[in-house]
């Protein structure tokens, strides 16, 4: 995937400072001193907003294709997965476990059990 990260995050300290030129110009002058600092002095802070948001993204992605690459019919190998993450395989497997990440393959018989429980659960035996 090809992206320009200096791109999105330009845009998106563009639109806070959007926004917060509008919010003081809709408070007016005198109460300008409410809002904080001006944008000049808040641009390392949204920056680092933007950036934690970005990050949450890509963290997002990263997560939905290790899910892909392990629930495959031939699952990529922890070790795999690691070194495409710059990390050992344990460390890939930690992450998706910390995170929850449904990494099992769903094969036919799992796929029995889990209609099984469900109908067993809503009383449908």
């Amino acid at each position: 995937m090809d992206v320009d990260l200096r791109r999105i995050v330009r845009r998106m300290l563009a639109a806070h400072e959007a926004d917060a030129a509008r919010s003081r110009e809709a408070f007016g002058k005198e109460y300008a001193s409410h809002l904080g600092p001006t944008v000049s002095q808040d641009r390392e802070l949204a920056t680092l907003r933007s950036l934690r948001a970005l990050a949450r993204h890509v963290d997002t992605m990263i997560d939905d294709q290790i899910v892909s690459a392990r629930r495959r019919d031939n699952p990529a190998a922890w070790a795999a997965i690691g070194r495409e993450l710059g990390i050992t395989g344990q460390a890939a497997s930690k992450r998706a476990r910390t995170r929850n990440l449904r990494v099992v393959p769903l094969t036919p018989e799992r796929y029995a059990e889990i209609v099984a429980e469900a109908r067993h659960l809503t009383g449908r035996d």
